[in-house]
C-alpha cells in the first residue's frame, strides 16, 4: 500500500482551496494510492530545478507535486496550485 505523507507546506496551501476544490484533490489523491491510475492523472517527472518531483493533475488547471520515496512505497505531498508551481 503506498503511504502518503502531508507536508506543512501541502497542508497551508490545501487549507486555501474552496470546498468544491478540496472534495476534486480528495478524489485524486485516492486515485493516487492505486498505481493503476497514474496514468489517468497524468503522473510524470518535472525538470530542472524541480527535477526531483514527480507532478499529477486534479483537474484542468490544478496539480499536485509529489517526491517519491522508498522504493515507490512513500509519497510526500509537496505542494498545490495551478501551473505557477513551476516558475
Amino acid at each position: 500500500m503506498l503511504e502518503i505523507i502531508f507536508t506543512e507546506y501541502y497542508a497551508r496551501a490545501y487549507k486555501k482551496l474552496g470546498d468544491h476544490l478540496k472534495q476534486e484533490v480528495r478524489e485524486a489523491i485516492v486515485l493516487f494510492r492505486n498505481p493503476a491510475n497514474h496514468k489517468r492523472l497524468r503522473l510524470h517527472k518535472l525538470h530542472g530545478r524541480l527535477s526531483a518531483y514527480h507532478s499529477f493533475s486534479v483537474n484542468y488547471n490544478v496539480r499536485i507535486i509529489v517526491r517519491i520515496v522508498k522504493k515507490k512505497t512513500v509519497v510526500l505531498l509537496i505542494d498545490i496550485g495551478d501551473h505557477s508551481l513551476y516558475e
